[in-house]
Formats: C-alpha cells, sequence, structure tokens
C-alpha cells in the first residue's frame, strides 16, 4: 500500500486595518509504510484470504521472476502468512492455497482478507 499525501496550510494575518490571507502548498510526497511496522496489526498468521481475480499466479519467490507454481481463480480461498514480502515494485503474501494445496507468493492486490 502506497500513501500519497498532499499538506495544505491556510492561515490568516491581521495587521492594523489589513487583512491578508497566507496559503502554503508543500509538494505531495509518496511514502510506503514499512510492512512489519503497517501490517502486523492487519494480517496475521493463518488469516483467510479471498483471491478477487481470476489467473493469479502463485510464485516460489516474491519477484515477477518467481517460477509460476500454480493459478488461482475468484473465489478461492488461501492461508496468508505473516507479513509482507516485497519484489520488483510490488507487495507479496507468502499464501497456501485450499483448493490446490500449493504454497508460494502472491501480490497483495489480487487477495481480500476476511476478517
Amino acid at each position: 500500500m502506497i500513501l500519497t499525501y498532499v499538506f495544505l496550510l491556510t492561515s490568516t494575518v491581521f495587521a492594523d486595518d489589513n487583512q491578508s490571507s497566507l496559503n502554503l502548498e508543500l509538494e505531495s510526497q509518496t511514502v510506503q509504510p514499512l510492512a512489519n511496522e503497517f501490517n502486523s496489526f492487519i494480517i496475521q498468521s493463518g488469516d483467510t484470504g479471498v483471491i478477487n481475480t481470476n489467473g493469479v499466479r502463485i510464485r516460489s519467490t516474491p519477484s515477477l521472476s518467481g517460477t509460476v507454481l500454480g493459478l488461482l481463480y475468484i473465489g478461492d480461498e488461501v492461508e496468508v502468512g505473516d507479513g509482507i514480502y516485497h519484489g520488483d515494485g510490488y507487495a507479496w503474501y507468502h499464501i497456501s492455497s485450499f483448493r490446490t494445496g500449493i504454497s508460494g507468493y502472491v501480490v497483495v492486490d489480487y487477495v481480500d482478507i476476511v476478517y
């Protein structure tokens, strides 16, 4: 998950009978939270997730170059491991598929965690 923040500071200054307004806009800044700090409260080992897209590749490593071990489809349930892994510009869950029994890595965007 990547968060973008834009800060806008508005201040009104009064001097004698003159009233002026000061607006200061800071540049937008994109930050990526640390997976262990941010997601440890959200994802716990053993949580169940549901696949939200057809043809999701289960990979051997959290990387686009990881060997494809199998495919998942909308509605497939998976067990999600602890934390999030980062590779090739994506965040990945380590999962185990209840349907196929295959364990590996999938991009987090394709898994909805069931709370």
